[in-house]
């Protein structure tokens, strides 16, 4: 059985730009709280706070 975590990474990486729309709707919860790599950055809350964050970080990955 593939885990939600693994589903998400091979979504997230089935083409060369992720459907970040698609995914967080598919992933998170309408009030999910995401937290960058970065402690220091404020936590992402909500599903269009988090895709415009890793919409922001998809450049530098």
């Amino acid at each position: 059985m593939t885990s939600t975590a693994q589903s998400f990474l091979d979504a997230f990486h089935a083409s060369s730009t992720p459907d970040f729309a698609q995914l967080t709707e598919r992933y998170f919860a309408p009030q999910a709280q995401y937290q960058p790599l970065v402690p220091m950055c404020t936590p992402a809350i909500g599903r269009d706070n988090v895709r415009r964050e890793l919409e922001r970080q998809l450049p530098t990955c």
